[in-house]
């Protein structure tokens, strides 16, 4: 096992928030979200408010995003 220092830890975070940022724009734009639902998610601050944003999403919106987020978590799997 690799130990991941402080520093690469703190990388790897800024990386996969990045991912996370890219995927939200994508979705969103892919999906054509609702000024409500855009509004919402942009005024979160942590993943427990977003669930509640997804609340405005259509059930195939929030499909495509639980599926890209799946796609995501599979690409960067939690360190050991």
């Amino acid at each position: 096992m690799i130990a991941m220092g402080h520093s690469a830890g703190a990388h790897l975070a800024v990386l996969v928030a990045k991912q996370v940022e890219a995927l939200f724009v994508k979705r969103c734009t892919d999906d054509k979200w609702s000024e409500k639902a855009k509004r919402c998610m942009v005024d979160q601050t942590d993943f427990n408010g977003i669930a509640t944003c997804e609340e405005k999403l259509t059930v195939e919106q929030k499909s495509a995003l639980d599926d890209a987020f799946s796609k995501l978590l599979n690409a960067n799997p939690p360190p050991p």
